[in-house]
C-alpha cells in the first residue's frame, strides 16, 4: 500500500498516489473557485460546472451532459425502457439522472437563487452569478493572448481554442474534430441524414438553418447583401464574395 504523507490516505498503486498528491500540490487548480483536481481531465470536467458547457449529447433525445459517464448512464436508461428516471420533479414532471440533479432543479421552483434585477430563478449560486453578468456586462475572464474579455470562463475556453487550434470534440463516425460542441452537432446531422429545416416556398430541406437562409436569399428573394468594396458587385453568400475578391481583385494587383 502507498500512503499519502499529507493526509495519510492509502492507495493500492503508486499511480493512484501520484494523481492524489496533485490535489495537495495544487497542480490542477480551478482559477474560478480554487478547487484542486487530480488531473487535467478532472479539471476540464470541473470547469464545466462554472461555464455550463455540456459537450456530450444523446443522439436519441438530444439531451446534453457535462461528461461522458453521465451520457452513458442516460443512454442505458433508453435501452432499459422509456428512458425516464425515478428522480422526477413533482411540480413540472421533468426527470433527472440523480437525486442531486433533482435537488438543484428544485431550487428553481423554490426561488432559492433569485436574480434581484429580473426575478429569474437559478438552480445554483454559480448559475445565478453567471446570469447576473448578463445584466452588469461584467467581463471577468480575459484572454492571455489577445486581451479579449468574456463574461464566463466557458466562453473564454471556447475563444482560446482559436489561438491553440485545439479541437476536443471528435465525431465518432469519421474522427473529424471540432472546437465547439455546436459545430460537432451540426456535423453529426450530416451523417444522420437529418434535414429539419424546410423551405416554405419550394419544400427543399436542409441540415442547417444557415443553409436554409442562404437558399431563401439566393433562390427566392434574389437578395445579395454582400457587396465588393472595390467594384460594388453583390453576392448572396459571403463565400462567393471572398472567392470573387481573391480571383478578380487579387490577380489584378499582380
Amino acid at each position: 500500500m502507498y500512503s499519502c504523507t499529507e493526509c495519510e490516505k492509502r492507495f493500492s498503486s503508486e499511480g493512484g498516489l501520484f494523481t492524489h498528491v496533485n490535489m495537495h500540490r495544487g497542480k490542477y487548480k480551478c482559477t474560478e473557485c480554487g478547487k484542486c483536481c487530480r488531473g487535467g481531465s478532472d479539471l476540464e470536467r470541473h470547469r464545466r460546472c462554472h461555464s455550463g458547457e455540456k459537450p456530450f449529447e444523446c443522439l436519441i433525445c438530444s439531451k446534453r451532459f457535462t461528461d461522458a459517464s453521465s451520457l452513458l448512464r442516460h443512454i442505458r436508461r433508453h435501452a432499459e425502457g422509456d428512458g425516464k428516471s425515478a428522480h422526477q420533479c413533482h411540480q413540472c414532471a421533468k426527470h433527472f439522472s440523480s437525486n442531486n440533479c433533482l435537488l438543484t432543479h428544485m431550487n428553481i421552483h423554490k426561488g432559492v437563487y433569485r436574480c434581484t434585477e429580473c426575478g429569474k430563478c437559478c438552480g445554483s449560486i454559480n448559475d445565478l452569478r453567471r446570469h447576473e453578468r448578463s445584466h452588469s456586462g461584467e467581463r471577468l475572464f480575459q484572454c492571455s493572448v489577445c486581451g479579449k474579455q468574456f463574461k464566463t470562463s466557458g466562453n473564454l475556453i471556447k475563444h482560446s481554442r482559436i489561438h491553440s487550434g485545439e479541437r476536443p470534440y471528435k465525431c465518432h463516425m469519421c474522427d473529424k474534430a471540432f472546437s465547439q460542441t455546436e459545430n460537432l452537432s451540426r456535423h453529426i446531422s450530416v451523417h444522420m441524414g437529418d434535414k429539419p429545416y424546410r423551405c416554405l416556398v419550394c419544400d427543399k430541406c436542409f441540415n442547417q438553418c444557415g443553409n436554409l437562409r442562404q437558399h431563401e436569399r439566393s433562390v427566392h428573394l434574389g437578395d445579395k447583401p454582400y457587396s465588393c468594396s472595390q467594384c460594388n458587385k453583390s453576392f448572396s453568400q459571403s463565400s462567393n464574395l471572398l472567392q470573387h475578391e481573391r480571383s478578380v481583385h487579387c490577380s489584378s494587383r499582380l
